[in-house]
């Protein structure tokens, strides 16, 4: 005894008072992890790219609801499937494996580009990066953030339509037409052009105009003309001369205006 009070109840004492100051350090501790854990859930919601987590065997852990919106189906119906049901067929599936492994070995980082199946069949392009994650069972699965880019893929689509039609009328115009960068530099031509100078397309494109003038002096005196049109004031010559691939020489009207080139600079 101690003091007249039992060993036993003092130690008890003790002990009960150290382990509710344990419970309470746990449960703030429990407080803390739970509001880490919804600011975590709430911020992978409201990503604007699609997030999904999957197994090393590939199936699917989480998924986010921007993926929920891009693919149509509700997370009841991803998680635990095979990441199989996104993708357009088995092929693509166990094609893109390659790129599963290197995210899961903690490979550089690769944004690529792919294309994906919703739940109603309809296709939708993605470009997607993923890396390694632990998984809470302790093996290492993959997150992936897929960004939706079918309108990206759609202008894409358009603008290749659109230049295959201004390379028709390119090929199909009854004039030469020929187009140069802004040192002069022979950047394509038409079918018309050859045949008026005798050149085949791929003994033109890469050269110099020089080769189309009669001389040095000729090509000299020809870029005041060239820097107008390159400025923006639209040139015509009629009656000049030029030189064909067997040096004879041809007279034509020719005219020139600036364009804007893929390279950004003015041709």
């Amino acid at each position: 005894m101690i003091n007249g009070i039992p060993v036993l109840i003092v130690v008890s004492a003790v002990v009960i008072t150290v382990l509710l100051g344990m419970m309470l350090v746990l449960h703030r501790a429990s407080l803390r992890l739970q509001k880490q854990l919804e600011f975590w859930h709430e911020l992978l919601e409201r990503t604007t790219v699609g997030i999904l987590i999957v197994s090393p065997e590939r199936r699917i852990i989480e998924v986010n609801r921007r993926l929920c919106e891009m693919s149509g189906y509700s997370r009841e119906e991803l998680v635990g499937q095979s990441a199989e049901i996104m993708h357009l067929d088995r092929t693509q599936f166990e094609r893109f494996r390659q790129w599963f492994d290197n995210a899961r070995s903690d490979g550089p980082l690769m944004q690529i580009e792919y294309q994906y199946r919703r739940k109603d069949g309809s296709t939708f392009w993605g470009v997607i990066s993923g890396g390694a994650l632990v998984l809470p069972d302790g093996n290492m699965g993959v997150v992936w953030s897929l960004t939706d880019i079918s309108d990206k893929k759609q202008t894409e689509a358009d603008l290749a339509i659109e230049r295959s039609h201004m390379q028709t009328l390119f090929e199909v115009n009854g004039s030469g037409m020929l187009v140069v960068s802004s040192i002069r530099q022979i950047l394509q031509v038409n079918r018309q052009f050859c045949n008026l100078f005798g050149y085949s397309r791929e003994e033109l494109v890469g050269q110099s105009a020089r080769v189309l003038h009669v001389d040095q002096q000729h090509y000299e005196d020809w870029a005041p003309r060239f820097q107008e049109a390159k400025a923006g004031f639209p040139i015509a010559s009629a009656d000049y001369p030029w030189r064909r691939k067997d040096g004879t020489v041809f007279w034509c009207f020719f005219a020139g205006v600036k364009m804007q080139l893929p390279s950004g600079e003015s041709g």
